[in-house]
């Protein structure tokens, strides 16, 4: 049984290579997938149809026997997304930007800047006032 065990240990390691390859370009197709879908309108055509390449290609190899194969249509597919990823986070870097207003250097006091701004009102300093803890209940 040892004997057996060590003899199909090669044939063992290679299909456990294969399910997990198969298993990351299901995920890589479905994340794809989902990803155009969400975000397809911020797409070009011709980035669509690179993405669409990449997912085709994959998904006609991911059914063979060869992970090596799998594994570089799923290099191809991720290189593809990344180059789309990159443009969104761009773009959502620029609207964040551009949505947050620009503090003066420096600071004017009025609080919102960096550095000490008006002291407010009611806090613990203000001295005369007696702070009474309570329980209460309600009908």
């Amino acid at each position: 049984m040892v004997r057996d065990a060590e003899q199909f240990s090669d044939k063992d390691k290679d299909r456990k290579d294969l399910a997990e390859a198969r298993n990351q370009a299901d995920h890589a197709v479905y994340s794809t997938e989902k990803t155009v879908q969400e975000h397809g309108d911020k797409l070009s055509a011709g980035d669509k149809e690179k993405i669409q390449k990449a997912v085709e290609g994959l998904k006609k190899v991911k059914d063979g026997e060869k992970a090596d194969e799998i594994k570089r249509g799923i290099e191809e597919l991720n290189k593809t997304m990344h180059e789309f990823s990159k443009a969104l986070y761009e773009e959502a870097a620029k609207k964040r930007a551009a949505e947050q207003p620009q503090a003066a250097p420096g600071g004017d006091g009025d609080g919102a800047g960096p550095g000490p701004g008006p002291k407010p009102k009611g806090g613990p300093s203000d001295g005369d006032e007696k702070i009474i803890d309570a329980d209460f209940k309600t009908k």
